[in-house]
């Protein structure tokens, strides 16, 4: 690590790579801190020594979601393993490099290769006249990837340090989400069935599957973010998915029409 960071002196490094997988973080929490949080820390470390700058990509699920959306000052409480492993990773990354850039996001979506996100999973299901459930009482705020990676930019560019949320500026359930994708997308929304958590985790758990603990009301207020970079637009999910439209990257996201 300290080879390679030596011979190619980047200013920045981005620290998006981890462990996702909510559930799945739950069946295996020495992996998850290993990643998402010894990893992280370890290349601070380095890069502290370096001169580089950090840009390390949390969470809101740092927090339980019984009072979001949350700003960068809130206190902590994180509820799964996921939400404690970015946790601790926020912690050590501060002490490792006390001028890193902490970025919160949550509910990313875009395109990309993977084709991985929400987007991509509602397409998929609804292209196919497959029904989709989708929670009713569980709020955040989706962000766009194109929107996120101007922020956080403007945010390096800007000489940022310490905590920042870099999302939406909309508050919304996941089954309004998915009911705004559906419109845009031109797939019948009537196929897609609003839940509660606790109807949704009933019926993971009977399948057999890990289900790790979740807040309800989540997402994060952007204010601090757009009064360090004032002149910066953020896209509403509807203008989002247009643009994406537009201008199409990655894997082919389905549509109807």
């Amino acid at each position: 690590m300290v080879t390679i960071l030596t011979a190619t002196k980047p200013s920045t490094i981005y620290l998006c790579g981890a462990k996702t997988w909510v559930d799945g973080c739950e069946s295996d929490a020495t992996h998850t801190f290993v990643v998402n949080a010894e990893a992280p820390a370890f290349i601070a470390k380095v890069a502290s020594t370096l001169g580089i700058k950090i840009c390390f990509f949390s969470t809101d699920y740092v927090f339980d979601g019984t009072a979001g959306p949350y700003t960068e000052n809130d206190v902590c409480n994180p509820v799964n393993v996921y939400g404690k492993s970015k946790c601790a990773a926020e912690e050590k990354i501060k002490d490792e490099n006390p001028h890193a850039l902490i970025i919160r996001t949550t509910i990313v979506y875009g395109p990309e290769d993977l084709g991985k996100n929400f987007v991509y999973q509602l397409s998929e299901r609804l292209s196919r006249n497959e029904r989709m459930s989708c929670v009713s009482d569980q709020f955040s705020t989706p962000t766009y990837n194109r929107d996120l990676a101007k922020m956080a930019s403007s945010l390096v560019d800007a000489r940022c340090s310490g905590i920042y949320n870099c999302v939406g500026q909309e508050l919304m359930s996941r089954y309004e989400f998915a009911l705004k994708i559906a419109r845009a997308l031109g797939f019948d929304e009537n196929l897609l069935d609003a839940v509660t958590t606790a109807e949704h985790e009933v019926k993971l758990t009977e399948s057999g599957q890990v289900i790790a603990k979740r807040g309800v009301n989540l997402g994060l207020c952007v204010k601090k973010t757009l009064t360090a970079i004032p002149n910066l637009k953020l896209n509403s999910v509807e203008e989002s998915l247009e643009h994406w439209l537009r201008h199409p990257r990655g894997k082919s996201l389905r549509i109807i029409g």
